[in-house]
């Protein structure tokens, strides 16, 4: 009764969407402790997906967000010209609701007066190779990098087109053959059993949908 919920909101809505948070975190905590640690970066790709899936208040900003990082990806910027995506106090707001920064979830954005570093500029990984896996090429490595590139927001797309594409049961399929494959080439070829071009291509076609991308 006491949360700061947008209009047209019930609280019976915010409890029930409060206790779905709280099981996703439960969830994606159980689930990473059993994986290699080379595959940790997933924590909150996996954690925002869920978020997304349970089509609550945090999942109004998804394609604003992907749009924004998209855009930014493609975009000729120098350093410094990074944009805000046009829903900024939208996602601010939902993220606010529950006392959570999204930058705790990989979306490079603090909602802050002042976004930093955090808008020096990001990116969104746009290939298989700089998503994070155990082998990751040395320039995709760095701390800046691993927090505000967008991977996050891209390991979720990919989360959201292979459930879309090859059934909800693919994702736990693919997370548990992390331990015997060191790269998402591996994981496409043996476990989705297509060539990873093939998938990488389903992908992009699928991010650029939802960034409302032609």
């Amino acid at each position: 009764e006491l949360l700061p919920r947008p209009l047209g909101v019930s609280a019976e809505r915010v409890l029930v969407e409060s206790v779905i948070l709280q099981v996703v975190n439960l969830a994606v905590w159980d689930r990473m402790e059993r994986m290699p640690e080379g595959w940790q970066a997933l924590r909150s790709g996996l954690r925002l997906w869920l978020f997304w899936q349970m089509d609550g208040l945090l999942a109004q900003s998804r394609s604003g967000l992907v749009a924004w990082l998209y855009q930014e990806s493609v975009a000729q910027r120098g350093r410094g010209e990074t944009l805000r995506p046009a829903n900024y106090p939208a996602i601010c707001q939902s993220f606010w609701l529950w006392q959570i920064h999204p930058y705790e979830v990989g979306i490079p954005l603090t909602c802050e007066e002042s976004e930093g570093q955090r808008l020096t500029p990001v990116r969104m990984a746009l290939a298989l190779r700089q998503l994070p896996m155990p082998n990751l090429a040395p320039e995709f490595r760095s701390s800046w990098v691993r927090l505000n590139s967008g991977r996050a927001v891209a390991v979720a797309t990919l989360f959201d087109y292979v459930s879309e594409s090859y059934g909800p049961a693919a994702i736990p399929a693919l997370l548990a053959q992390t331990s015997t494959h060191g790269s998402w080439h591996g994981l496409v070829d043996n476990v989705l059993g297509v060539q990873p071009t093939e998938f990488e291509e389903g992908w992009l076609d699928h991010v650029r949908g939802l960034a409302g991308v032609k």
